[in-house]
């Protein structure tokens, strides 16, 4: 963490987030502001903060967590951590009859062969590449204009996010007032109703672990289904922005009583203060959408068998399709218009504001899809080369190389604190880009029929939720898109 005293090293920040950092320092029982290695905390900082020393500072610190630079390295260097975990999968792996644990990853995903993924994620990259060149010329020509002819690392969200504000005529913050997290659950759970034909009802005096956890029942046809946790706030250092998980599958006992499934879904957003309640950018829309689809695909399954019912018993590539195609309703205005209500006034998202928020998130992607190619090709690179010689900074940096876009602080390694490593994601994160891929043919239908269309909804969930883990993700696809 970093104590400030100073608040002219945090120009720049907006108001919400400088009140966060004050109410962090309270907590730590001090004066002034406190910031932390927190995904949130270093996102404000990089994007918004003016001093480009505090940004420098940040960034180097963000990307050196677990890389040993202290009198400690023995305990907080990752890399050996790391490599244990390789070499044990590559094992694992080889007991099994594979080559290497990325063919073992894949044998349970839409991909039939470890080139088979490789080939996707350089062709993604070479079809990106006109973009990036585009976006980081804009960059440092924008960077130039403002006196900065020679951009650094830490510069680059910055002035990506000051090119989307000069473009767009929009801030994040003007956005985010029109999207409090009361507002948004309100109209997810209509949403929910409409599309998948399922009441979504609060339980507002049920026991839970937390005062701040709430409690939705699902119900269809008069009858409870299942039931979703909402742990809303981030209460201590999470890493990232959110997730989901079951806590119980949905089955049939020997007794022919179905057990409803249960499912939370951690949004770690920052908790409402003195003056404002908890208000979400794009971003955290995004992923609030996100981690709800997830829910929704463990919550509405009918399957009769816990091993095929829930979200983790799902390959990876068929738990983040449904996921992403709700992430899509974020980009289209007339659901952002619908979503929303003034945190002061109640009142919807104008169109024009509407507008200039859907040039905004289409200004300067670049970033976002390199950082997740990257993360897809080292991560499986990692695991299929394991025993090459090269050491997991090693591939990072040739893979960075391959990608060409972003930029690092020198004797950071980025890849030590890459979290899916030490998942059961490990070479499976390239899960991300390619049902992404699928995501958006899928959302095309709802484009055409509408977004709200009922009839649209019964057949996406029929497709790709209903029967849970019973038919491959390719044919729900090609059912849903009327191509069989």
């Amino acid at each position: 963490s970093k104590h400030i005293e100073d608040r002219s090293l945090l120009i720049g920040l907006p108001n919400a987030v400088q009140a966060r950092m004050e109410v962090a320092a309270q907590a730590a029982g001090l004066t002034g502001w406190l910031l932390t290695l927190s995904t949130q905390s270093y996102r404000d900082i990089v994007n918004y903060a003016d001093n480009r020393d505090l940004r420098r500072e940040m960034m180097a610190a963000y990307y050196s967590r677990a890389s040993g630079t202290g009198p400690d390295d023995l305990i907080t260097n990752n890399e050996r951590v790391l490599t244990v975990l390789l070499d044990d999968r590559h094992k694992k792996a080889q007991l099994l009859g594979y080559s290497n644990f990325a063919q073992l990853a894949v044998a349970d995903q839409m991909a039939d062969t470890t080139e088979q993924v490789v080939d996707f994620l350089h062709h993604q990259i070479e079809l990106s590449r006109s973009l990036f060149a585009q976006d980081a010329e804009q960059v440092e020509s924008f960077a130039a204009q403002h006196g900065i002819t020679d951009v650094k690392p830490w510069d680059i969200h910055y002035f990506a996010e000051k090119i989307r504000q000069d473009m767009a005529g929009i801030s994040q913050e003007a956005f985010r007032n029109y999207f409090p997290l009361e507002t948004v659950l309100q109209r997810l759970c209509a949403f929910t109703k409409t599309l998948f034909g399922v009441d979504l009802i609060e339980h507002a005096a049920a026991d839970t672990w937390h005062e701040d956890v709430r409690v939705f029942e699902l119900r269809e046809y008069a009858e409870p289904i299942g039931y979703l946790f909402i742990n809303p706030y981030r209460r201590q250092e999470a890493a990232g922005f959110g997730d989901a998980s079951g806590l119980r599958n949905r089955r049939i006992t020997a007794e022919g009583r179905p057990r409803s499934p249960l499912a939370v879904l951690n949004s770690r957003l920052q908790p409402p203060t003195e003056t404002q309640p908890c208000l979400l950018d794009h971003l955290q829309l995004r992923v609030l959408l996100h981690e709800f689809g997830h829910c929704l695909q463990h919550l509405l399954t009918v399957a009769p068998y816990r091993a095929i019912s829930g979200i983790g018993q799902l390959s990876h590539d068929s738990s983040e399709f449904v996921s992403q195609v709700l992430e899509q309703f974020c980009f289209k205005q007339s659901f952002l218009i619908w979503l929303s209500g003034h945190f002061q006034t109640g009142q919807p998202l104008p169109d024009d504001i509407a507008y200039r928020v859907k040039r905004f998130v289409h200004t300067q992607t670049s970033w976002e899809t390199a950082s997740l190619l990257l993360a897809g090709l080292v991560d499986f690179e990692l695991h299929r080369t394991y025993g090459d010689g090269r050491t997991p900074h090693d591939v990072f940096t040739s893979v960075n190389a391959e990608v060409g876009l972003l930029q690092w602080p020198g004797d950071t390694r980025p890849v030590n604190s890459f979290e899916p490593l030490g998942s059961d994601y490990g070479a499976r994160t390239y899960s991300y880009k390619w049902s992404g891929v699928l995501a958006r043919q899928a959302f095309e239908r709802f484009e055409r029929e509408g977004l709200f269309n009922p009839t649209t909804g019964k057949a996406f969930r029929d497709a790709f939720i209903t029967q849970g883990d019973t038919r491959p993700l390719m044919t729900s696809l090609e059912l849903f898109l009327g191509r069989s």
